[in-house]
């Protein structure tokens, strides 16, 4: 690492206040790498530049192998090492032209289908099926490879105003011809599958919300429903009140599965829908300023203020101002989800130099507001993008809205130096989290940009809950542990299935203390059934003391629920 380089990763870890070094704290961000399309910067130059162009989706795989990003041109596929790092895989062109530079493209039926406006993506909790929706209107899926992450062309879905208007899938105008009604579809926003993997949903500015039951075999989302305020409705969908909250900016269902979130723009609010099986329906929704029916309850105007993003983690969802106006917001709040899934307002706070009503920040931007929002799964960490007319940052609040710490490349007040040679997107997309919780990827503009986020001390972080209704893996069989003079062990294990494998020693160096990896976690991935050997290194202390430990080898095949074998054994 060069001596440049170096400095910017110390100081992006560490905010000197009074001569005293703060040192990072657990969710706190650093720079670690990126990828443009020009290589400028100092980022790594992109092998298929045009696969950045208007990057704005990125989405992880839930077995953390692979990173995907939408953008102008299609789908870029990226594999993900252990420590986080990408390596360019492959593309898929939705726009091919003579010499185009992805070796795979969308059938004719597809070609159009996405455009250089927001592309979203999402990704269904089995791993097997990646999907995309942009201003063209229209959803597209891939079946992936769950060992080499490799897409193949699914599909798509739209909502063409009639047969002949209609390019790329098919002619139906209609549920029954197996595509959305005509005009149900337009500027869509946002897309969600739900944690059983059952359901894709699309939010749309101008038409609301849409639903398409998935197979989860194939992967096919069949279009189901739609849902609108009344008199603004296409021919087959569902009439809501004209006060319900429906011109969408963002979409986030529950891990619950049953609860599903809009973000609106016009009226500011939050409309949520109830889900039941292939069911949806409309249960509740929060206003801005004041509550009026059919909204029970309400928020400050601030909080709603134009476009913006939301997240649920938990019991609690967060949401936020946008930064597309006038007017444009800095404020960022956080609601509680009651049993029944309603939310009530709890507290909001703002970069903006007038508060209000909401706590102040002390990283402001000048006449901005805030991108995108990601929110960490125990919901301890809220990540703002902030945006300005001179000034970008990368701001951390805790799940309480105070402020915890911030990153920028123009020198934002509270803010740490630049962690990367590369400047901050002016125009900052999605936000996806890695399954282990070690690495922010951020989409946007040209570029892909990797954040490391500080690990508590201790055992790693868990992967999330897996859904419900997956079979557990067949676990690995321990067939020998052998020690070698450098103190290290040579694990031979048998697996049965594809997937990612690790090893670690798991232990106690205090009586009373708590159980913890001791030494590095040895990770490699099986390409099927056969005999894999890892080499797992303890710890010097553990070994010293030649501690009681658990050798734990596990295996996560995409679209299973993990599983493991141990040996009991002592170091030395």
């Amino acid at each position: 690492m060069s001596s440049r380089a170096l400095g910017l990763l110390v100081a992006a870890l560490a905010t000197l206040v009074g001569g005293d070094v703060a040192v990072a704290a657990p969710g706190d961000l650093a720079g670690q790498s990126c990828v443009s399309r020009s290589g400028g910067e100092g980022c790594t130059p992109l092998a298929q530049p045009g696969m950045l162009d208007a990057a704005n989706g990125v989405v992880v795989a839930p077995d953390g192998t692979d990173v995907y990003v939408g953008a102008a041109a299609g789908v870029a596929h990226f594999r993900r090492a252990p420590d986080g790092s990408l390596s360019y895989a492959s593309c898929f062109d939705t726009s091919p032209t003579a010499g185009s530079p992805c070796p795979t493209t969308v059938p004719a039926e597809g070609q159009g289908a996405l455009s250089l406006n927001a592309i979203n993506l999402a990704i269904s909790p089995d791993g097997k099926s990646l999907y995309a929706v942009s201003w063209a209107d229209s959803l597209l899926w891939w079946n992936r490879d769950p060992v080499s992450g490799a897409l193949t062309w699914g599909g798509c879905r739209d909502a063409a105003a009639n047969a002949a208007a209609n390019g790329h899938c098919g002619t139906a105008t209609t549920f029954g011809g197996g595509n959305f009604p005509a005009g149900s579809m337009d500027y869509p926003q946002g897309i969600s599958v739900s944690s059983d993997g059952q359901t894709v949903y699309i939010g749309d500015q101008t038409e609301g919300l849409l639903a398409a039951q998935r197979n989860t075999t194939t992967g096919v989302p069949t279009p189901t429903s739609c849902f609108n305020n009344t008199g603004s409705q296409a021919t087959g969908c569902v009439a809501l009140a004209a006060g319900v909250p429906m011109a969408v900016s963002g979409i986030d269902v529950a891990a619950n599965g049953r609860d599903v979130y809009l973000r609106s723009i016009s009226p500011g609010g939050i409309t949520h829908f109830s889900r039941s099986g292939s069911v949806t329906s409309f249960a509740s929704c929060v206003g801005s300023s004041f509550a009026s029916p059919p909204c029970t309850s309400a928020a400050p105007m601030p909080v709603f203020a134009y476009s913006g993003s939301l997240g649920v983690a938990g019991d609690t969802l967060f949401t936020h101002g946008g930064n597309y106006g006038p007017p444009t917001s800095g404020t960022t709040a956080r609601f509680t989800r009651n049993a029944d899934g309603s939310l009530a307002f709890v507290a909001c706070a703002t970069t903006e130099s007038s508060p209000g009503p909401c706590a102040p920040l002390p990283a402001k931007t000048a006449g901005g507001g805030i991108g995108r929002l990601l929110v960490s799964p125990d919901a301890s960490s809220v990540y703002l993008a902030q945006l300005g007319n001179a000034e970008r940052a990368l701001t951390r609040l805790t799940g309480s809205l105070s402020f915890a710490s911030c990153l920028s490349d123009t020198g934002v007040a509270a803010c740490s130096a630049p962690p990367l040679p590369g400047p901050f997107a002016v125009s900052p997309g999605q936000m996806a989290l890695s399954p282990d919780g070690r690495q922010i990827y951020q989409a946007a503009d040209e570029q892909l940009t990797t954040f490391a986020v500080e690990q508590a001390a201790g055992p790693a972080v868990p992967a999330p809950a897996a859904s419900a209704g997956k079979r557990k893996a067949t676990a690995p069989k321990i067939r020998s542990v052998k020690r070698d003079a450098k103190g290290r062990y040579l694990v031979k294990v048998k697996v049965f299935q594809a997937g990612p494998v690790t090893a670690r020693f798991l232990g106690k160096l205090k009586p009373k203390g708590k159980p913890r990896t001791l030494g590095k976690v040895a990770r490699k991935r099986a390409s099927g059934p056969g005999v894999l050997a890892l080499l797992v290194k303890p710890s010097a202390p553990a070994r010293e003391r030649r501690l009681r430990a658990k050798l734990v080898v596990e295996i996560s095949p995409s679209g299973y629920l993990p599983a493991q074998s141990a040996k009991g054994l002592r170091l030395r």
